[in-house]
């Protein structure tokens, strides 16, 4: 056929236009783009994109070479949706999940254990600063990759320490009452701006 084929159609703007429903019960190969203005539907497998052309096209699934954009036609990434999205099910990420916008969560979100280096919930400019797993029921806190702080899972409450021994258990210096940039010499003081009390929580003096 020389010319442009139309079915359905007695005026087809390209090489074949089909106006109304279409079957195709063998394998359909497009060299070239591919528009549908309808509704489209695959009972089969589908594969897109020459770099999978000789790959087993998946029963009921879809092999994309390149990028796939959802509404948007420049996508720079290999899924990219521009909308509200919806879903229902469960998705699996073994790599970054990066949101520019609001996402609404109406079930629990699992994250990876991660560690100090990597933490599991972190930030775009600052990856290796955030929330991970200390052990079972243990959260630890990082930043700049090292371990700062930890809820253990019997509640003790660690810094500079992942293993605290009692509620509140500080691995360092330790300024009370102080504001702005003061600094202690040594490693292990231990500094009081105000009074101290020892069994009693109204000390009148430095030290009661």
């Amino acid at each position: 056929i020389s010319g442009n084929l139309g079915i359905g159609t007695s005026s087809p703007g390209v090489a074949l236009e089909v106006a109304g429903g279409g079957a195709f019960n063998g394998a359909l190969a497009v060299t070239g783009g591919l528009t549908v203005n309808g509704t489209g539907r695959l009972q089969s497998g589908a594969s897109i994109g020459g770099l999978f052309s000789a790959a087993a096209i998946p029963a009921n699934g879809l092999i994309v070479s390149g990028n796939l954009g959802i509404g948007t036609s420049s996508p720079t990434f290999a899924l990219q949706v521009a909308g509200t999205t919806n879903l229902n099910g469960a998705v699996t990420l073994s790599s970054t999940l990066a949101v520019t916008g609001t996402t609404t969560l109406t079930s629990g979100l699992q994250l990876a254990d991660g560690s100090a280096a990597a933490p599991s919930l972190t930030f775009t400019n600052d990856p290796n600063t955030g929330l991970f797993s200390n052990g079972a029921d243990s959260l630890g806190f990082a930043t700049a990759g090292l371990d700062r702080m930890v809820i253990a899972s019997s509640g003790n409450l660690g810094i500079g320490t992942s293993s605290p021994g009692a509620r509140l258990a500080v691995a360092g210096a330790g300024l009370f009452g102080y504001t702005g940039t003061q600094s202690l010499s040594t490693g292990t003081s231990l500094a009081i701006s105000g009074n101290l009390g020892i069994g009693t929580s109204s000390p009148g003096v430095a030290l009661e």
